[in-house]
């Protein structure tokens, strides 16, 4: 079978991309067919597009009979996004995604690609805030904040500033300008 070719990023690539990132992956494809259809704006969450790639890696491994392997897939819906997607997304999000369990939170170290369900009492309320940010904006402000977590780790001579102690933060925080320290401490 001939490999999907790319055109303009659309969502239709992703699902070209996850069929491609499949094949390269060994997975044995058959094909299906499905609908997709979601009330979410387009610009509400830059994890949207990760959560496309997780159904559509879903119903590529059911059709096969493959197990749902949460970490591998998780790579490889990332594997598709930078190829197909025009864009990126972290792994954080997806693997995330990929290990949710109904009426749980859930811890995850996307370092180890490590994950434990936690199970959330009944009598909470689940709250989803939207605001109206452009994404253009949004995808601007996350790479501000990721770039000061960067900065900042360089700056404490950490690798990523989850390896940070409150020690640290407690001694170093003074030498940070204001808004580089708000981003520590809330990381």
């Amino acid at each position: 079978a001939l490999a999907p070719e790319s055109s303009v990023s659309s969502w239709r690539e992703l699902v070209k991309g996850v069929a491609a990132a499949c094949r390269a992956a060994d997975w044995p494809l058959t094909g299906w067919e499905g609908c997709l259809a979601s009330d979410l704006p387009a610009a509400a969450d830059v994890s949207a597009a990760g959560a496309l790639t997780l159904v559509v890696a879903r119903a590529f491994a059911e059709c096969a009979g493959l197990p749902w392997e949460r970490a591998q897939v998780a790579r490889l819906c990332q594997q598709a996004r930078l190829a197909w997607g025009g864009g990126e997304f972290s792994l954080y999000d997806v693997f995330a995604q990929a290990v949710a369990e109904d009426r749980h939170a859930v811890w995850v170290d996307p370092r180890g690609m490590l994950s434990q369900p936690v199970r959330v009492p009944a009598r909470f309320a689940w709250l989803l805030i939207m605001d109206e940010v452009p994404r253009p904006r949004l995808d601007a402000v996350l790479l501000e904040r990721e770039a000061q977590c960067r900065a900042a780790a360089r700056r404490m001579r950490l690798l990523a500033l989850r390896d940070m102690t409150l020690t640290q933060f407690t001694q170093q925080a003074p030498q940070l300008e204001e808004g580089l320290r708000r981003r520590v401490r809330h990381v």
